[in-house]
């Protein structure tokens, strides 16, 4: 049990962790306890978020309020300067001590204010009748206004019935010249379709050549193979009938019952495997080195040499391996032959099979040629069609001229309803009452989730004291050592827990305190702004003078949409002589366009039969050379045959001279050996004996050499 519990030097290297000691014995009700807590500890940052969020959404609110009560100080400023005069007045009653001469001050205030109330009056008066003057005028105004739109109305209404005659009539002259154009584009279709057709199926015989030459390539391929087979199987019986020479040697030494003769099969047994060895040790070092050939050249002139030291009758030898020699030479140099024509054809007929290739690619570009041409045509079409919708298009702009001398008036009456953004203030203040008791709202939500904090404090240590009593009833059997250390470690960790505890009770409080302090910094700075911006919306009252002059303004700007309606009229008076103007020069253009576009069809069509009977000489020279191609390859099939026909003659011949070799061989062995059979005794002290142990592994050397020389011509 004291090795599952963790030192408290675990957790000192990050920060401490709230961790009971019920982390080391997991129960599945305290695991959904631990889930709960680090659920609201989620949910207290989260809600820490949000506040910081809010806090700065507020701060910005705040900043653009700032902006807006410092452009009120500045007309404020324009105000006060206006009112110096006043100012000056009062500014001794702050300044000086002497109390009688308030009185005076104030007298002559007062009838200033009197006087100034009278002025206002007659200036209230005065102005009302101003308004009433002026907006008799403006209703003339409006009325004469009012006709002279309609009037442009009924213009703009003329207009559009003209310029619906004139594109109907174009609509009926594109809709023909339309249908003469498709009546000619069909008609080219037609041919080109039936041009591609008999393209296709040229190009589908020549495919078909194409894979019966495939398949002859194939099939010679195929019969080198069956050839190849055939060497290897006459080098296999060669290899066989070598076996049985040595098993015959084997066999007939074996009937020999003479003591002497067992004496000497053991010798020669114990050559034959040292000799094997020496054969296996040159074949490694031949296999190493790139130049084989060179080498087996130098063992033969070194077997040469010592044949000739070692027989006497050196003429029947000599003759025996320049035969042999000559033979294999004359195989290796046939079978290189038919290897340097069977890649010469091989390149031909890949030649051939590009060329073809070739041939097939250009029809196919002729045909995409022919596609594009096509898409040229309808693409002209096309051409007409925008060139159609962008004379809809002016008449649309014409239209919308109109109507944005009808949204500027809108415009203009819709000016006088700045007067409400006096309003929206309250709005706004409003808001941040609401606000403000939000955030109160929040706070309280925080001392709720603080107080639920402190009692799961209380909880988990109810549980370590439950936990001890636990423990020590489970540890009565183990050694005291082993308890102390427990102890020792749990004292520990409960003092890291009270530690980590009072760490978050301060955090907890610092927090609160931090988070009143920015409370009642905030409720200061909203109260002063507050009552700033009640102060304001007295100032602005003031600023309705400002708006007068404003509509002053606006009368102006009337007068000056009357001119720019003159300068319409003007416009449009124009505008019509040059639809007109543009009207013929588009009917003439259009006339020239399609002219020249029927020359170019005209000029086409020539070229495309032209282009036809192009492609109809091509495909008839690549039937001519097909048919030369299928004569060369019959050719070229017959003398393939007549040179397999030669092979096999001359394997025959071969094998032939080969049972002939093998017979020789034979005859002179059995004589060799009946010759030796006749004195046992004297074998080892003969030298013709000896020649004849210098014979024998001559005759192996030179059939392990046979057998290497025809596994390189494989």
């Amino acid at each position: 049990m004291a090795a599952k519990l963790s030192t408290p030097d675990d957790y000192s290297q990050e920060k401490p962790l709230l961790l009971p000691p019920t982390h080391f014995v997991v129960r599945q009700e305290e695991k959904l306890e631990n889930n709960e807590s680090t659920e609201r500890e989620k949910e207290v940052q989260e809600l820490q978020i949000n506040l910081q969020k809010r806090y700065d959404d507020a701060l910005l609110e705040m900043k653009e309020l700032k902006e807006q009560i410092h452009k009120f100080t500045e007309k404020k400023r324009d105000i006060v300067e206006s009112i110096s005069p006043m100012q000056q007045l009062m500014s001794p009653l702050f300044h000086t001590n002497a109390v009688q001469n308030l009185h005076e001050i104030i007298d002559t205030q007062k009838k200033e204010i009197n006087i100034l109330s009278k002025e206002l009056e007659t200036s209230k008066i005065t102005y009302e009748k101003e308004l009433m003057k002026k907006e008799t005028e403006f209703s003339i105004r409006e009325r004469n206004f009012q006709e002279e739109i309609r009037i442009l109305k009924s213009h703009l209404v003329e207009l559009k019935e003209d310029k619906k005659v004139s594109i109907t009539n174009l609509e009926e002259k594109l809709k023909d010249e339309e249908n003469k154009y498709i009546s000619t584009i069909n008609h080219l279709k037609e041919k080109l379709n039936d041009k591609v057709n008999t393209l296709e199926d040229s190009l589908s015989k020549i495919n078909n050549e194409k894979d019966s030459l495939e398949n002859d390539l194939q099939r010679l391929k195929k019969e080198t193979e069956i050839r190849e087979k055939e060497l290897e199987l006459v080098v296999s019986s060669q290899k066989s009938e070598l076996n049985k020479l040595k098993s015959y040697l084997s066999e007939a030494e074996l009937e020999s019952s003479d003591r002497t003769n067992q004496r000497i099969i053991k010798t020669l047994q114990a050559k034959i495997e040292s000799l094997e060895k020496e054969g296996e040790l040159l074949q490694t070092t031949a296999a190493n080195t790139k130049t084989r050939f060179d080498c087996q050249n130098q063992i033969l002139c070194t077997q040469e040499n010592e044949l000739m030291k070692s027989i006497q009758k050196s003429e029947q030898r000599e003759n025996l391996l320049t035969k042999w020699r000559q033979e294999v030479w004359k195989l290796l140099v046939k079978t290189k032959q038919k290897e340097a024509i069977y890649n010469k054809e091989k390149f031909e007929l890949k030649n051939k099979i590009t060329i073809l290739n070739e041939k097939c690619e250009s029809n196919e570009n002729q045909i995409n040629i022919l596609k594009h041409t096509i898409d040229d045509k309808n693409a002209e079409i096309s051409i007409c069609k925008s060139e159609y919708e962008n004379v809809k298009r002016e008449l649309i702009s014409v239209q919308r001229i109109t109507v944005d001398i009808d949204d500027q008036y809108q415009n203009a009456c819709k000016c006088l309803g700045n007067f409400l953004f006096v309003k929206s203030l309250s709005g706004e203040i409003k808001r941040h009452e609401d606000f403000c008791s939000d955030l109160s709202l929040k706070i309280l939500s925080f001392d709720r989730r603080i107080s639920f904090a402190g009692n799961r404090i209380q909880f988990i240590q109810d549980q370590l004291t439950n936990r001890q009593y636990q423990q020590q009833q489970q540890y009565k059997d183990i050694e005291k050592e082993e308890l102390r250390c427990e102890l020792n470690d749990i004292k520990v960790e409960l003092e890291r827990v009270k530690s980590e505890r009072a760490n978050l009770i301060k955090q907890v409080r610092n927090d609160s305190e931090h988070i009143d302090d920015k409370i009642r910094k905030n409720e200061k700075i909203y109260t002063d702004e507050i009552n700033q911006l009640k102060n304001r919306i007295g100032e602005l009252h003031a600023e309705n003078l400002a708006i007068e002059e404003k509509k002053n303004y606006l009368e102006k700007n009337l007068e000056k949409i009357q001119e720019n309606v003159t300068e319409l009229e003007n416009c449009l008076d124009a505008e019509r002589k040059n639809l007109v103007e543009n009207t013929e020069k588009a009917k003439q253009e259009l006339r020239i366009e399609y002219s020249d576009q029927i020359n170019d069809l005209q000029w086409k069509l020539t070229e495309s039969r032209k282009e036809q009977t192009r492609a109809v000489l091509n495909i008839r020279q690549l039937e001519r050379s097909l048919e030369r191609c299928k004569q060369d390859l019959e050719m070229e099939k017959h003398n393939v045959i007549e040179e397999n026909d030669k092979i096999r003659k001359h394997l025959q011949s071969s094998e032939r001279e080969k049972n002939i070799l093998i017979g020789n061989i034979n005859d002179s062995l059995f004589k060799d050996y009946s010759s030796l059979r006749k004195k046992p005794a004297s074998f080892y002290e003969n030298e013709e004996n000896k020649n004849m142990d210098n014979l024998l592994e001559e005759l192996e050397e030179l059939s392990s050499e046979t057998l290497r020389d025809s596994n390189d011509v494989e």
